[in-house]
């Protein structure tokens, strides 16, 4: 069998990184140029790869970050942008990352998760991943207009507006004692400045960030970025939006006028978890801001 180099956290290495990139394109048709040059590839994401002449084949990336369960902070870890290269597949490689990976850190940390794509459950299933699912949450509102709120749309292409959210970000109360992420700035901002670039808006004068789309007369809301408890009355009082009678939560909502008998639930999607204790009977919506 043919041996392959390893190396990890070569996130200053140009020429690796680049390579990384252009597999991460090629794969997932996923573009991190310009999360790295805002500055938002942190520390504690890790590319953990199988180099050949020098040019990325095979990756496995770790982002560690905290989970709070019932309000209880587990140290967690989690994997993501698991890929080979077409012509690398077939020869264990992704194992062999995957096996580093969980044997470097399942001492470090206490909750090892990833999303899987659909394809790829036997394969996890032999890392001893435990199949879970979270769940979508949503709830059905009177027909609501907002036509002239005082909103200003913040633009990720201008410096200002960037550090503007960077602040806020820096600031934020996690949005729910039941199930909130922390520590993923990284992540988050990937999604901001990628497919949520266009929808991210500061709520004045109140002074906090609310990112979210109207797709025909639904609410989409992906992330609110406060310092301070919110009630969802005021929140939906202050955002742009016409004739909406539903709202789809991205997160696990615990605003306090929320009233719990009013939500709908149902699955969202399949995830891996090891050890399985910390979400057992848990039902949560994870973050979409915080997946990788």
């Amino acid at each position: 069998m043919t041996k392959f180099d390893y190396i990890e956290d070569y996130r200053d290495n140009l020429l690796l990184r680049e390579s990384f990139m252009d597999l991460s394109r090629k794969v997932f048709k996923i573009n991190f140029e310009a999360w790295f040059k805002a500055g938002f590839w942190g520390s504690n994401y890790i590319c953990h790869s199988f180099i050949d002449n020098r040019k990325i084949i095979a990756n496995v990336s770790t982002t560690k970050l905290k989970v709070f369960i019932n309000n209880l902070p587990v140290k967690a870890l989690q994997i993501g942008t698991v890929m080979t290269h077409a012509d690398y597949r077939g020869l264990g490689l992704a194992h062999q990352l995957m096996t580093k990976v969980i044997n470097k850190y399942q001492e470090q940390v206490d909750l090892i998760y990833l999303f899987p794509d659909k394809n790829a459950i036997s394969f996890y299933q032999q890392f001893n991943f435990h199949l879970m699912h979270d769940f979508r949450y949503s709830i059905v509102v009177d027909k609501a207009n907002c036509t002239s709120c005082n909103v200003k749309k913040l633009d990720m292409d201008n410096k200002n507006d960037l550090n503007l959210l960077v602040e806020h970000v820096n600031s934020k109360a996690p949005l729910s004692p039941l199930f909130s992420v922390t520590e993923a700035e990284t992540i988050n901002f990937f999604h901001y400045l990628s497919w949520l670039k266009e929808h991210i808006y500061l709520i004045q004068p109140e002074n906090y960030v609310v990112i979210f789309q109207q797709v025909n007369n639904t609410i989409e809301l992906y992330d609110v970025i406060t310092s301070e408890p919110l009630s969802l009355n005021d929140l939906l009082k202050n955002i742009p939006m016409i004739e909406v009678d539903k709202v789809i939560f991205h997160f696990t909502p615990s605003f306090k006028d929320l009233d719990d008998s009013l939500i709908h639930k149902e699955n969202k999607q399949d995830l891996f978890v090891k050890p399985p204790g910390y979400f057992q009977d848990l039902i949560f919506c994870y973050p979409t801001v915080a997946q990788a």
